[in-house]
């Protein structure tokens, strides 16, 4: 995503963007149709087609209107944090979804779009969805964010600052919210506790073993 607008150093001021600031759909379809075609050229001594045929296939897909999705804008700030969140931080499957398992197979819910949102129960191996699921995790040295621009870790906290005097914005440092502990700040977001049996409701989970991340600053991992 991309800040409909930018801070200005010689106007000291926040200067919006016009509302069709972006990329036009029909250039961008022109554009993205032209550098995939080029790949593909480019990885054609690998391929086992005749020379012919595959010049016909270049044709035919030159041709071919491409479509090229371009969200509109948000509404609102709240927008763009809802959005976000749904893939930044949401896990692949809730726990909710998971309804048990049986035989060596896991059982989880589903909506079927295709048949009217019907909920539906799905069957896979232990091992396909272990293998499903370890699809969404992030690789070595992937993140989820990138910043770039107004938001790129270099000129953040200078651009931020910037942004905040133009918008007379006072940032007031809670102390008692500095202290608060991860799980202490999940309960009261959530109104779950962490530590509490999924399955009992009753019972404590403790803490038996720490996995230790690659860097990040993620809570640590809680085991029964």
């Amino acid at each position: 995503m991309i800040p409909g607008g930018g801070y200005s150093r010689e106007t000291k001021k926040w200067i919006r963007s016009p509302e069709n600031y972006f990329l036009p759909v029909k250039v961008l379809q022109k554009r993205f149709r032209s550098i995939f075609l080029q790949g593909l050229k480019r990885l054609y001594p690998d391929s086992l087609t005749a020379p012919s045929d595959f010049q016909n296939l270049i044709d035919q897909l030159f041709e071919i209107d491409w479509v090229v999705y371009l969200k509109e804008s948000f509404k609102n700030s709240d927008s763009v944090i809802k959005y976000l969140a749904r893939y930044t931080h949401k896990i692949a499957i809730s726990n909710h979804r998971i309804i048990g398992v049986e035989d060596g197979e896991v059982l989880f819910s589903y909506k079927d779009y295709s048949q009217a949102n019907q909920k539906k129960v799905l069957r896979l191996k232990v091992n396909e969805f272990i293998q499903r699921f370890m699809l969404h995790t992030v690789p070595y040295r992937f993140v989820r964010i990138r910043y770039y621009g107004l938001m790129s870790n270099r000129n953040k906290r200078e651009n931020l600052a910037l942004v905040r005097e133009y918008y007379q914005i006072v940032t007031i440092i809670n102390e008692e919210e500095e202290e608060r502990s991860w799980d202490t700040i999940y309960m009261s977001v959530t109104g779950c506790d962490p530590h509490q049996c999924p399955q009992c409701k009753e019972g404590e989970m403790i803490v038996t073993l720490l996995i230790p991340g690659r860097g990040g600053k993620s809570p640590p991992a809680l085991s029964a």
